[in-house]
């Protein structure tokens, strides 16, 4: 019995999940956003030509994680916007009240 091979399709499907989550996980605001959602629409259709080809189970599963995955990713990535731009809001904030020059 012959194991039946992958389509290109699923493969890079995935790999653009891959890239779409990895946008999403970038401090910059409106890049990554406008990055990851290109990335999350070529891999969403990419497992819509694998579903047409006969691979179902994992075309939905490509498109469960795409719908379920990606808003948690992006919750991380707004964890991390948060951690990085939180010190630089403290600073202006510090050198509003208190400027550097005086």
């Amino acid at each position: 019995m012959s194991v039946p091979r992958k389509s290109i399709s699923i493969i890079a499907g995935w790999t653009c999940l891959v890239l779409c989550w990895l946008f999403l996980l970038l401090p910059v605001p409106i890049v990554s956003l406008l990055g990851a959602t290109m990335l999350g629409m070529i891999s969403a259709f990419l497992a819509l030509v694998a579903l047409a080809k006969g691979h179902a189970r994992a075309a939905i599963w490509q498109l469960v994680a795409l719908i379920c995955g990606s808003p948690c990713v992006y919750i991380v990535g707004l964890a991390i916007l948060d951690a990085v731009m939180g010190d630089v809001d403290s600073a202006a904030i510090t050198n509003r009240v208190l400027p550097l020059w005086n």
